[in-house]
């Protein structure tokens, strides 16, 4: 018997081709759609249970943990002290971005994700959950975020979009913005990083690092694409080392200088975008300028029994100058409503650490840090991050670090095209 050899023609490979990458489409598709599922209802089940334990917070604490609107397990400093560990052991994040937003004043409080179609998801103390759809227009936000440098938030206040950018991590980060189709001016607030605090140095205390640079306007002609960076905080000075100034912000052609790093023994307070304090004793005593219109000086150290030293200078006021038994205080900062609801206070001076027998000063509102103590751990503490905070000055015993600036924020605010 003869067996004839037959092969497949080739409209019949390109005809089997064809169906199988259909059906392996149909393949993807299902599992894509299936994995959008599984994430959207793990944020659902995340939120649901934050805001759970939110609200057990609330009633055992008489208040919510405040933060300006922030990253869930990235920046949420106040509210990761608050929750672990006695609420949670570590706190959920999102399977994709990798964070939730939170935003509280203390006495309410919003959680909130963005699901896979791009509705927000969020839950409010105040009107309970909503699913909310995307606005109507291109929004360029979320293709400026860079993974692990830097991020664009973006909400809403009425008819208008704010959108705010944010270091992921500890070193300057820079992006582009497109402008969105039929935006031609903003609203802008850029605030440097803040210097920071001196360390302990021989027979003195460290001065308060200055706080960031602040500008601010209204009616900013922009187009196209448009440069942001995010300056990052100062390094506080290590024992018996100088800290460093903070970084600058930069939006466009508008650049905020970063805050001066505080003095320590034989060196005074650095300029920048407001100076930093002069250390505690021993000579120089002098805080840095700050830079006109940005910030202001810090403040003076003294060599009066109860050695304290200046404290860092604020957006709004100057470095507190020390006296006999008291350290310097940190420049207030000055607030801002760019973001909508109440105003929020941005690029505070980092208080003077002591010498011996002072009160430390403490940073100035606006995120300024602390002076270190005449008393273990001494270190001052670091300024906030995304207000520009200076970074508070290092006590002096046997030891003392000074604490880091606080990186800035850039943030835009216009009406929705």
């Amino acid at each position: 018997m003869n067996i004839k050899n037959k092969s497949f023609t080739l409209i019949e490979i390109l005809v089997a081709i064809t169906i199988i990458a259909i059906i392996s489409g149909l393949i993807i598709v299902s599992l894509n759609g299936a994995s959008s599922a599984s994430h959207n209802a793990k944020r659902k089940t995340d939120i649901d249970a934050l805001r759970s334990v939110l609200l057990l917070y609330g009633l055992e604490n008489g208040s919510y943990p405040t933060q300006t609107l922030c990253n869930i397990g990235q920046d949420c400093d106040d509210l990761d002290s608050a929750l672990i560990p006695d609420y949670f052991s570590s706190l959920p994040l999102d399977p994709v971005s990798g964070y939730y937003t939170y935003d509280s004043d203390g006495t309410d409080f919003t959680i909130s994700t963005v699901l896979s179609n791009s509705y927000t998801y969020s839950y409010s103390s105040l009107t309970g959950f909503s699913n909310t759809s995307p606005p109507e227009y291109a929004s360029t936000c979320a293709a400026a975020t860079i993974p692990g440098v830097i991020q664009c938030t973006e909400t809403y206040d009425g008819s208008y979009v704010i959108n705010k950018f944010t270091l992921l991590g500890t070193v300057t980060g820079t992006t582009n913005w497109e402008v969105p189709a039929g935006v031609t001016s903003v609203e802008y607030l850029v605030v440097a990083g803040g210097g920071g605090g001196g360390g302990h140095s021989s027979n003195s205390a460290g001065g308060g690092g200055g706080a960031g640079g602040f500008l601010t306007a209204s009616g900013f002609s922009v187009s196209g694409a448009v440069s942001v960076t995010v300056g990052a905080g100062g390094a506080g000075g290590l024992d018996g080392y100088l800290g460093s100034q903070g970084e600058n912000s930069i939006f466009s052609t508008i650049t905020a200088i970063g805050g001066g790093r505080g003095g320590i023994n034989g060196t005074s307070g650095g300029v920048g975008g407001s100076g930093g304090g002069g250390n505690s004793r021993m000579s120089p005593l002098t805080g840095g300028g700050g830079t006109a219109g940005q910030g202001r000086n810090g403040g003076n150290g003294t060599s009066s029994t109860g050695y304290g030293s200046g404290g860092g200078g604020g957006a709004g006021q100057l470095g507190g100058t020390a006296v006999a038994g008291q350290a310097g205080k940190g420049g207030d900062g000055l607030p801002s409503s760019i973001t909508g609801g109440s105003p929020v206070t941005y690029a505070g001076g980092g208080g003077g650490g002591v010498y011996s027998g002072a009160v430390r000063g403490l940073g100035g509102s606006g995120g300024g840090g602390n002076g270190g103590p005449y008393a273990s751990p001494y270190d001052g503490s670091p300024g906030t991050n995304n207000l520009g905070g200076g970074g508070g000055g290092a006590g002096y015993h046997t030891a003392g670090d000074g604490g880091k600036g606080g990186s800035g924020v850039v943030i835009i605010r216009y009406l929705h095209p």
